[in-house]
C-alpha cells in the first residue's frame, strides 16, 4: 500500500479530482487526499463505478 501511495504522488491530477490523489489496487480505485500530515480516504470502489 505504501508503494501505491508513493506512485500516485508522482502523477498529475485531473481538474475534476483537484486536491485528491488516486491509486489503482487491482480492479479497485482508492481516492484520498493529504491534509495537515493526515491521509483522508474518500472512496474505495470498483473502477467502473468510482467516477
Amino acid at each position: 500500500m505504501k508503494q501505491s501511495f508513493q506512485k500516485s504522488l508522482r502523477g498529475n491530477l485531473k481538474n475534476i479530482l483537484k486536491g485528491e490523489q488516486r491509486t489503482q489496487l487491482g480492479p479497485f480505485v482508492l481516492r484520498f487526499k493529504f491534509k495537515e500530515n493526515r491521509i483522508y480516504f474518500i472512496t474505495f470502489r470498483h473502477h467502473d463505478k468510482v467516477y
